[in-house]
């Protein structure tokens, strides 16, 4: 994906889960799907078995919470490219610079408010750098924020992902369930406006 970032591409996705057969884990899959979830498309394909209930229950239900964050997500990533096509630019901004090898960092902002740090290795604490200037509120807790040019440690069981919005943001969702964690399906069929914090 950062390759086609990298040259200009407004929107993409990768095959959750890989598109080739081989040790596609329980948690490679939540994990990948997680990734999924906040990038323009989310497509489940390529060889083999990859839907959620070759695994186990958990597996489907946290499949689920994220399908719906992403497709609540929709007004978010529309108003993003068409703001971005005009400019020739890609909805993806990569934090690592070019490169034809293996980039420093899987570190990437969608659009300007929502920032990424996808989770490339097993296990369940991280560490994430966060960029520029701006603080970054927490996704799924938002008493948490933190500042651009920081670095902080997570242990985030398989319910969570390391993402944030920026502080001062106004994020359009189309919130039709509990999942997204700003509302409910009792919303519908209202645009909903995510506001960030304005100060920490």
């Amino acid at each position: 994906m950062f390759h086609s970032a990298w040259r200009g591409y407004l929107n993409f996705g990768s095959d959750t889960g890989g598109y080739r057969q081989g040790n596609r884990t329980k948690e490679l899959f939540i994990r990948w799907s997680q990734l999924s979830t906040f990038c323009p498309l989310f497509e489940n394909g390529g060889e083999g078995n990859h839907g959620p209930w070759e695994y186990d229950e958990e597996t489907v239900k946290i499949y689920r919470n994220f399908v719906h964050i992403h497709m609540e997500l929709g007004p978010y990533f529309l108003s993003t490219a068409t703001r971005y096509y005009p400019q020739g630019k890609s909805v993806m901004t990569p934090m690592a610079e070019e490169t034809i090898f293996t980039p420093n960092s899987w570190n990437f902002k969608m659009g300007d408010d929502i920032f990424v740090s996808p989770v490339v290795e097993s296990g369940n604490n991280f560490q994430v750098e966060f960029p520029g200037t701006d603080s970054w509120v927490f996704w799924f807790n938002s008493t948490q924020i933190f500042p651009g040019g920081s670095t902080s440690t997570f242990n985030l069981n398989f319910t969570e992902f390391p993402v944030f919005r920026r502080v001062g943001s106004i994020i359009p969702m189309n919130i039709t369930s509990k999942y997204s964690l700003f509302g409910n399906q009792h919303g519908q069929p209202a645009l909903t406006f995510i506001v960030g914090k304005f100060s920490t």
